[in-house]
């Protein structure tokens, strides 16, 4: 997920964004341990800028090696390793 932080220049939302990262973090203030205290707080802030700055999915990346590329790249190495042999000869 890509988030909006522009929306963090309007006071309103930045305000917004602050309140509800104070609430899912001071839910479950229950220490316990190094991770699990970690995963609340990446959560608390992952949930909050989901509510309050929105955000658009990525899009996926096209594959740029095709077979075409395959093909180059297997024909580049055949004609090393003949290269390499006839040198070895």
């Amino acid at each position: 997920m890509k988030w909006r932080i522009e929306e963090l220049n309007a006071e309103v939302t930045r305000k917004k964004y602050e309140e509800e990262v104070d609430r899912q973090l001071t839910n479950n203030r229950e220490i316990n341990n190094i991770e699990i205290e970690w995963n609340k707080i990446k959560r608390g802030l992952i949930d909050s800028a989901g509510k309050t700055l929105g955000g658009s999915d990525r899009e996926r990346r096209k594959e740029w090696i095709d077979d075409e590329c395959k093909n180059a790249i297997k024909e580049k190495t055949n004609a090393r390793l003949k290269w390499i042999r006839a040198r070895q000869e």
